[in-house]
């Protein structure tokens, strides 16, 4: 069985690390287990990468819009083993 309190430091240190190269980092308590995600990162991150799809998807879906984006993009790492 594994030891979770000598876990702790070294992944203490690699999030360090990546903050400090400018990584973001979050709190956990905004991670869905059910959808393996983070929903309000990932529309964030649509919403200003993709602003033209998200618009059309909200034209068609209007107030499911977001939940309908999380279901897909669940629906696609559970059967692509990921996104590509």
């Amino acid at each position: 069985m594994t030891d979770k309190a000598a876990e702790r430091p070294p992944q203490q240190a690699i999030v360090r690390e990546m903050v400090e190269g400018g990584w973001q980092e979050i709190p956990a308590s905004g991670y869905d287990r059910e959808l393996a995600l983070y929903p309000e990162e990932l529309l964030a991150w649509l919403r200003e990468t993709q602003p033209e799809a998200v618009e059309r998807l909200t034209k068609f879906y209007s107030d499911e819009t977001d939940a309908m984006i999380l279901k897909r993009v669940a629906w696609e790492m559970d059967n692509r083993d990921g996104l590509p």
